[in-house]
């Protein structure tokens, strides 16, 4: 048993298995603690003044020297327990550790497994359990937030059901952003495809800020799909370039295309990258419509550095919509990323709001939107509280 006077430091999820971790400290001086390491970003933020449950972000320092930027968050209102995230890396988690017990903490030594701090609802349980497989930071303060957010709110429907039946109205707010959280939290794939030659490669490697992918002046570089993980405005991307496609292929080069269209028809968004100088854009494109056989697509005009000085005026609506871009020089690349941020879906997504996040629940929840009041309530209070 601890010593009640002792204030505990434990390393909620295992090493390795994700990019973030999450601590917790528990005893008479959590709060001062976290407070002598823990610089809110905000000048008015104060942990000390926080209510419980509120999550304030800012950097971690140990003797003036910064260590990693945090997220940290009270768990009582007297301060005895206090939670931090930091990144996920061994080193990091180290450092923070080593801050805290410089200063007095002493720390678990069941790193990686649940302490005797109990999940007071379902939802916490779940919401913690999907942490160590967070793989951004606003994953990790979605989850950190519904673990207060969406047990209110389901208690809040449960009332109103009970008091006037009104099921559909209480619970459908609750599933409107299910499938943005699904994304969120495992991922979503783009594809780039398009003629051979009109820069794929050259944005792949843009958008991922390294050479991942080789680039040539010659078209048929790449011959198979490359593929990196990214972020979109905080939601985990898993980008992909693609082989070009030929108007006459070598059998490698139809290859690599059966390939592309593979992938293409996989993909959760596909990114048309089209040559903006090139005459034949508008039957490349055409052609391009016919392979993606339904798929979202994104069309981005490239090469934008090397048009006229006037740049073509587009009569196909889905050029004329397109992002003009220069991969090489970098120019529109902001407006092409808020473009994939809002068809992912993460531009209008609130971390903040009550989701039902795991889809196996809300379908449920959905089947019973026109079942007997009593039945929704049942699978409510079994599921989530």
């Amino acid at each position: 048993m601890s010593n009640p006077s002792e204030t505990l430091v434990h390393v909620l999820t295992p090493a390795g298995r994700g990019a973030i971790a999450l601590l917790r400290l528990s005893g008479p001086r959590a709060l001062e603690l976290v407070g002598a390491c823990f610089r809110p970003r905000r000048a008015s933020a104060s942990l000390r003044n926080a209510p419980t449950g509120r999550l304030l972000y800012g950097d971690w320092t140990d003797d003036g020297e910064g260590v990693d930027d945090v997220l940290v968050c009270r768990i009582d209102e007297a301060g005895f327990e206090v939670e931090v995230s930091c990144h996920g890396g061994p080193v990091v988690v180290q450092r923070v550790v080593a801050s805290l017990k410089r200063r007095g903490a002493v720390v678990s030594a069941a790193v990686g497994t649940w302490p005797v701090w109990p999940a007071f609802t379902a939802i916490e349980r779940r919401s913690l359990d999907r942490l160590p497989d967070a793989k951004t930071e606003r994953a990790v303060r979605f989850l950190l937030a519904q673990r207060s957010v969406l047990p209110r709110a389901l208690e809040d429907a449960l009332r109103r059901i009970r008091d006037d039946g009104a099921a559909i109205e209480a619970i459908r707010p609750l599933l409107a952003q299910t499938d943005a959280a699904r994304r969120l939290l495992e991922g979503q794939s783009v594809v780039l495809a398009g003629p051979a030659n009109a820069g794929k490669s050259t944005l792949f490697n843009a958008l991922v800020g390294r050479e991942a992918a080789l680039t040539s002046p010659h078209p048929g570089t790449t011959l198979d799909w490359v593929e990196a993980e990214i972020e979109v405005a905080g939601f985990p991307v898993t980008l992909v370039d693609t082989a070009g496609f030929f108007d006459a292929p070598t059998a490698l080069d139809a290859e690599g295309v059966r390939r592309a269209e593979e992938r293409m028809r996989a993909a959760d968004l596909v990114l048309l990258v089209i040559d903006g100088a090139d005459p034949q854009r508008h039957s490349r494109l055409d052609d391009l419509w016919i392979r993606l056989g339904g798929a979202p697509v994104e069309v981005a005009l490239n090469k934008c550095d090397v048009w006229s000085a006037v740049a073509p005026v587009e009569t196909d609506a889905r050029l004329a919509r397109a992002a003009r871009i220069s991969a090489t020089t970098g120019a529109g690349l902001d407006r092409l990323i808020a473009s994939l941020s809002r068809r992912l879906g993460a531009a209008e997504f609130d971390e903040t709001a009550p989701t039902v996040f795991d889809p196996t629940p809300a379908e449920r929840l959905r089947e019973l939107e026109a079942a007997p009041v009593e039945a929704l309530l049942d699978e409510v209070r079994r599921r989530f509280l």
